[in-house]
């Protein structure tokens, strides 16, 4: 039985397919977070805290596909390859992330100055505070979380076969080059990035 190892593969041919695959996990763990939710709502007392950052942690993910950074981000080609119910859905969770998430512009979002005062006593002890009310819309509800989860799964499904398309083109392309020059790559050891790194691009 033979036994297989494998080299880094650093050609600007590349670059679509470790793009692709990193749009791939973050739509994977879209509907990680998502199945939480649901657990979430699934609780007689869910914790209000944890359906607030789930909910965050679902359009971030999902949308950062979209929006463009060092990586390839997805275009409106593939998005015309949805159903219009399912751009309509990624409308709605991209501007919930670019409203609400991201930057606070819209009504999920309230915080509203108050004064505070007894009528009974107001003639004697007049004003007794100011405070703020704040009304805040954070949690997706259990239909949104169908939905995103819905619009996740076609979207993967799209860029699993882009993904299929590339690695059947780059074979054709490493299968063409010399053999000692493609297994000679250095394999390059990933993670452990430095929190000194934080604002620098990556290549």
């Amino acid at each position: 039985m033979a036994t297989y190892t494998f080299v880094d593969l650093n050609i600007p041919e590349a670059e679509l397919l470790a793009d692709l695959c990193g749009i791939d996990h973050d739509l994977e763990t879209t509907n990680f977070f998502a199945e939480e939710l649901k657990k979430q709502w699934s609780l007689a007392s869910p914790n209000i805290d944890l359906l607030d950052a789930l909910s965050t942690a679902i359009v971030v993910r999902y949308t950062r596909s979209f929006v463009t950074g060092v990586r390839t981000k997805l275009d409106d080609g593939l998005l015309s390859r949805l159903s219009e119910q399912r751009q309509s859905a990624h409308e709605h969770f991209r501007a919930r992330r670019d409203k609400h998430v991201a930057h606070s512009v819209n009504s999920f979002e309230e915080n509203q100055p108050v004064i505070r005062y007894s009528p009974e006593t107001l003639s004697e002890e007049g004003i007794a505070g100011v405070g703020c009310r704040g009304h805040r819309r954070d949690a997706l509800t259990p239909a949104e979380v169908d939905q995103i989860v819905d619009l996740v799964n076609a979207v993967r499904g799209l860029v699993r076969q882009d993904i299929h398309s590339e690695t059947c083109r780059l074979l054709d392309i490493v299968r063409r080059m010399p053999r000692d020059q493609v297994i000679s790559t250095p394999r390059r050891e990933l993670g452990g990035a430095d929190n000194q790194l934080l604002l620098r691009r990556r290549k």
